[in-house]
């Protein structure tokens, strides 16, 4: 009769889950959708230092072909070089 008791227990945490409302996502896919436009205002506005919003401050980034750099004040070299050259947009 334990075996059975436990059994029932299981399952009914294992079922339980189930019954909780659904989350309403919205406000946070909004979140992101807001904070993709501003990553890509600051691109387009070539702001710098909104750019920087966007990364870490241990973030590393690597060009094509050259070595990696780490750090705002090197990615701030890195994205005014990008700047400079015409660029864009970064993909």
């Amino acid at each position: 009769m334990r075996a059975f008791n436990r059994g029932i227990a299981a399952a009914l945490l294992a079922i339980l889950p189930a019954c909780q409302r659904p989350v309403d996502q919205s406000a946070a896919a909004a979140a992101v959708l807001a904070a993709d436009s501003a990553w890509s205002a600051s691109l387009v506005t070539r702001d710098t230092t909104a750019y920087l919003s966007f990364v870490d401050s241990t973030a590393s980034v690597q060009r094509p072909n050259t070595p990696a750099v780490t750090g705002h004040k090197a990615i701030q070299g890195l994205v005014e070089n990008y700047f400079e050259e015409g660029v864009q947009k970064l993909d």
